[in-house]
């Protein structure tokens, strides 16, 4: 299935199997599947206890979760943000008997704060503040990435030479901290993980063609 979303806060699917076989070029109908008040900015499909899931995030600082095969139905809202949200991780976990336990959200968006969420009940567990004098007012989340062969959480804010790595300490309770700091020698446009070794992609302003690696 392909997901799109469009400027009025709605996001439709296309049967990818339905486009491969559309020999004629025909025009091809999305199926819509929910719909904001205001812009989305992320939407993520996870799987948890083999229900599938659809969260979304708009500008207008809304996270929610519904069921992707009913997305209609919102099964929890998550509240407390106060300003937009631009990107957001989910976080697989396991307990101590290796049986998958409620995921982690993190969201970060318009100011200096990542937030954790608790994937049941929708409320804050950690709102977490990088203090850095490089970090300005103006600066947003442009990317939230997840390291899962580090447990690492990869923050690049925009526009930044710096990408800020952090860890998530979960015992009794789960919190953010900062590990360590990746200094590049320009603006960092975006970042990825790519093969099987997650090695980090860093796309800059001077080197979008031949981006480096870490």
């Amino acid at each position: 299935t392909l997901l799109f979303s469009d400027r009025y806060g709605r996001i439709y699917s296309y049967d990818i199997d339905v486009i491969i076989n559309n020999k004629e070029n025909e025009p091809l109908v999305p199926t819509f599947l929910l719909g904001h008040l205001s812009i989305i900015t992320q939407y993520i499909i996870h799987k948890y206890k083999n229900i599938e899931y659809i969260i979304s995030s708009d500008i207008n600082s809304t996270l929610r979760r519904s069921y992707l095969k009913q997305p209609y139905v919102i099964n929890t809202f998550y509240l407390g943000s106060k300003i937009p949200i631009t990107d957001m991780i989910i976080i697989d976990r396991e307990d101590v008997g290796g049986n998958q336990s409620q995921p982690i959200i993190i969201s970060g968006g318009f100011n200096h704060t990542l937030i954790l969420w608790n994937w049941e009940l929708g409320n804050i567990l950690q709102e977490f503040t990088l203090d850095d004098v490089d970090i300005q007012q103006y600066h947003f989340v442009r990317r939230i990435l997840y390291h899962p062969l580090n447990q690492e959480i990869y923050v690049l804010f925009t526009p930044s030479k710096k990408i800020y790595i952090l860890q998530l300490i979960d015992d009794h309770e789960h919190i953010l901290r900062l590990k360590d700091t990746i200094i590049h020698e320009n603006e960092i446009q975006d970042m990825f993980f790519i093969n099987e070794h997650q090695e980090l992609l860093i796309i800059d302003e001077n080197n979008v063609q031949l981006p480096q690696f870490y």
